[in-house]
């Protein structure tokens, strides 16, 4: 009988918009050096996230979610599952102990080139298990995320078998989680939409990469600590960041204070005061912006907590805080926001129920704006801020 052609190792053979040997190449060297907690394994659909040798579909969405992460992306455009498993045997992943793999491969066994005349269903999925099981067996610690196949314009027919036989077959993995985006990249019967897709509805968008990403939020929070997504939970000193604008968690004349609000006036530098003086105070729940001046970030959204007395009215308060500037940074089309853990500091806010506050606002302001293309941050200056922030985190969307 003769061994199928997608479990065979080979180096790629297809022509594409980048060097797929020197890509090979970069990726040895980094691998010898470096050692990352996730590992995305796949074709272009993985390739495109990033600007890597080719075409960033996700226009920067890679580093908005990963940036300060230890993430490798393993993707090589128009590679089949035979690529994958020769890249595997020839050094891309010498060095690694990757606490969740992101394996997302099989769309090209459809691909017709003048190298390669296509594959049956059962072939892909033979390539697909093939790939899994080398993986598990090379890494056998790590969890892993196995994406059934993508909607594809033309594709329908087959990729619908592949993943019916797929589906199946990978319930029998106790080490893998598999996430399956038909019906939500795609209509009821496959076919790829639109808005989620570049015109030849093969390659994601921008939109279908956030879609993405979504989808594997739970799995990167419980399985490797990383807490990214719509809503991120980094920590650190937010002066430091590097977005379009950080909230300042303010007092009512805007002046500087103590704790965050006189950090961020301090790493300003007095223009920052200047410009304040012109915005006659603030109320509490409300907010105003002004530049960032000396910050990296652009501008700053100044908002006004709660001081803590124990009535309703301080959680309401304390919503608007959020609410109120978020809807300022999409005044602005702001694309990052971070925030501080506002009225926690002099104004005595308990910081586990300020916490939950903070994450059921932001989501609940990102759920009725899906058409925002906002990533936020909560900035824990603490780890124990920072658990709190995680617990909540988890409680809305680790399954």
């Amino acid at each position: 009988m003769e061994t199928l052609r997608s479990i065979i190792p080979v180096p790629g053979f297809e022509k594409d918009s980048y060097d797929w040997p020197a890509r090979h190449a970069e990726k040895i060297c980094w691998v010898k050096e470096n050692r990352a907690k996730v590992i995305f394994i796949g074709d272009s659909l993985t390739h495109f996230w990033t600007d890597e040798s080719g075409s960033g579909h996700a226009e920067g969405l890679w580093q908005e979610l990963f940036s300060g992460e230890s993430v490798l992306n393993l993707g090589y455009g128009y590679d089949r599952t035979q690529n994958v498993l020769w890249r595997m045997e020839n050094g891309e992943l010498e060095n690694q102990r990757p606490e969740l793999i992101v394996l997302n491969i099989g769309t090209n066994q459809f691909s017709i080139s003048e190298n390669y005349d296509g594959d049956t269903p059962e072939a892909a999925v033979a390539g697909i298990r093939k790939v899994v099981e080398t993986l598990h067996e090379r890494f056998p610690a790590a969890r892993m995320v196995l994406m059934a196949l993508f909607p594809r314009g033309g594709k329908e027919e087959k990729i619908t078998a592949a993943n019916r036989l797929l589906l199946p077959m990978a319930e029998g993995w106790d080490f893998v989680d598999v996430i399956d985006l038909t019906h939500v990249l795609g209509d009821a019967e496959g076919r790829a939409t639109p808005r989620f897709y570049k015109p030849d509805l093969c390659h994601l968008s921008r939109a279908g990469y956030r879609i993405w990403s979504e989808a594997l939020k739970p799995y990167l929070a419980k399985y490797a600590g990383i807490y990214t997504g719509r809503l991120r939970l980094v920590s650190g000193d937010i002066t430091r960041l590097k977005c379009d604008a950080i909230v300042n968690a303010a007092n009512c004349s805007l002046l500087g204070g103590g704790g965050v609000d006189g950090a961020i006036h301090r790493a300003a530098g007095p223009e920052l005061l200047a410009e304040c003086r012109t915005l006659n105070g603030c109320r509490t729940g409300e907010a105003k912006v002004t530049k960032g001046y000396r910050l990296p970030a652009k501008f700053v959204i100044h908002t006004v907590g709660p001081v803590y007395s124990g009535r309703d009215s301080d959680k309401i308060q304390l919503q608007h805080c959020y609410w109120n500037s978020l809807e300022e940074a999409a005044g602005l089309d702001l694309h990052s926001v971070a925030f501080p853990a506002i009225s926690t500091g002099v104004y005595r806010y308990p910081a586990e129920e300020a916490a939950v506050i903070a994450v059921e606002t932001v989501c609940r302001w990102l759920e009725k704006h899906p058409e925002s293309d906002i990533t936020v941050s909560l900035v824990a200056f603490s780890e124990k801020a920072l658990n709190l922030y995680q617990a909540e985190w988890e409680k809305r969307f680790s399954k």
